[in-house]
């Protein structure tokens, strides 16, 4: 044997068990207990089939939920891996799944093994996978560690389908069947074993030529929006837990249209898109075909433009806008319905109706305003609160009188009660009254009773015509 193959053969021992001491040195797990893995729509239903738009851009909102929950021993190493990969796919797809990170609350997470080569910590969480952050390649292997031991520990992704990247969705039609693997860092076979999805991506996108938009101001209980609002919707600007309008894109022409609409919103306000009580996830965003817009309050007044725009055909859908007013009362505008009503009652429940404005002049939605009568042996309101009153249809508050006796009695309205401090809002100070408007109630009984007759004289046989009159 020569010198030169000698040395061969003994530097591919020293390769060779150094390849075996990098392999003696991958990190052990101890102890993983109680690990499970549930795969969840995002309703948050337990399901493992998940449909998806045909062409659509992938947002968080149309992905699985895959959550890897377990118990670590005495060690923080004691970790659990995951790995998405594509079990199969319709004939010519090239699209692979991707996992985001949704939430890291009590777990480190990176992608690789932590302290190891190139892991990288993913450390963000909720994280969309269009920004690029937080997002695991296909059949890359995640890593998730417990950030305190002995406590129970989890990590969720939001695991989606991406043609040949991270932001863009599948366009071949059909079932994609993918699986969520679990296990234990040391290799060993974990608890939690292997789930599986099918994504269900529906046929090809076709674009619109003609449609419209839905919008309404009712968002509670069954919403059904089949009828094109004429009334711009108003509400508060106050942040809140529910949506304050919703909207409905309807596509005409042709009868197998189903692309993607673009809503952006120009002002304050933000939108969702999904259910009725979709949480708001920015200000420009894609909504599937189908889906219903909501529109949130930011807390700033002023005129929300929500346009909405096909994402394939360009075509234009209309736009719709949402007024925000705040509740301080700048202005009251009261108006008689009823100059006259009955004695006893009749008329008097809708006698009047009122507009309340703020600094800005804009209109109030619901506000909360109180009726004042000048005679209240005529008239008896003191201070009656008309908030009941309000119509989201007609954008004013009715107000009824309660009538004692027939007599004129002056009707103003408050922003204040009698001996209140602050106005409905609870917080400004300055009262605010109303322009007069002059309710007659009418007498039950006639002073005098007059006759006359249409004509001085007739002849034989001719018709006459006789008035009568009550004062």
């Amino acid at each position: 044997m020569s010198t030169k193959t000698n040395f061969k053969r003994i530097a591919l021992v020293a390769v060779a068990s150094l390849g075996f001491g990098l392999l003696s040195a991958a990190p052990s797990n101890s102890a993983v207990n109680a690990d499970t893995l549930t795969i969840k729509n995002t309703a948050g239903t337990t399901t493992s089939a998940i449909t998806v738009a045909n062409g659509e851009t992938i947002t968080v909102a149309s992905s699985a939920t895959a959550t890897l929950t377990w118990l670590p021993g005495t060690a923080n190493t004691d970790s659990v891996t995951i790995v998405a990969a594509l079990v199969s796919a319709p004939t010519g797809n090239t699209a692979l799944p991707y996992m985001s990170l949704r939430e890291t609350t009590s777990s480190i997470v990176t992608t690789g093994f932590p302290g190891f080569g190139t892991a990288v910590e993913l450390g963000n969480g909720r994280d969309t996978p269009s920004d690029g952050n937080d997002v695991v390649s296909p059949n890359t292997i995640a890593t998730c560690a417990p950030r305190v031991s002995a406590v129970s520990s989890s990590c969720v992704f939001d695991v989606y389908l991406g043609k040949g990247s991270a932001t863009a969705g599948p366009t071949v039609a059909g079932a994609y069947v993918v699986t969520v693997k679990a296990t234990n860092r040391d290799g060993s076979t974990s608890n939690a074993g292997t789930a599986t999805i099918t994504f269900t991506v529906g046929a090809a996108t076709v674009s619109t030529t003609s449609g419209t938009a839905y919008m309404t101001g009712t968002v509670s209980g069954s919403v059904t929006m089949s009828t094109e609002d004429l009334i711009p919707v108003m509400a508060t600007k106050a942040v809140s837990t529910s949506p304050k309008a919703l909207i409905k894109v309807t596509q005409v022409t042709p009868s197998t249209a189903n692309e993607s609409v673009t809503a952006t919103v120009t002002g304050p306000g933000t939108l969702g898109s999904g259910t009725n009580t979709a949480l708001p996830t920015g200000r420009s965003i894609l909504v599937k075909n189908g889906d219903t817009i909501t529109v949130w309050a930011d807390g700033a007044g002023g005129v929300a433009t929500i346009t909405l725009v096909g994402s394939t055909s360009g075509y234009n859908f209309g736009t719709k806008t949402v007024t925000w007013t705040g509740t301080s009362i700048a202005k009251i505008v009261a108006t008689a319905l009823a100059p006259v009503v009955n004695a006893t009652g009749g008329s008097a429940s809708v006698a009047t109706y009122v507009q309340a404005y703020d600094s800005e002049g804009k209109q109030i939605y619901a506000p909360t305003i109180y009726m004042i009568s000048s005679d209240l042996t005529k008239i008896s309101n003191n201070y009656t609160s008309c908030t009941a009153g309000w119509d989201g249809t007609d954008l004013v508050s009715y107000c009824g009188v309660t009538a004692v006796s027939s007599g004129t009695s002056d009707i103003t309205f408050s922003s204040h009660t009698a001996a209140g401090t602050y106005q409905g809002d609870g917080v400004t100070t300055t009262k605010v009254t109303s322009n007069a408007v002059k309710i007659r109630v009418g007498s039950i009984t006639a002073a005098s009773f007059k006759m006359s007759f249409d004509k001085a004289t007739y002849g034989p046989g001719e018709k006459a015509y006789v008035n009568s009159y009550t004062s």
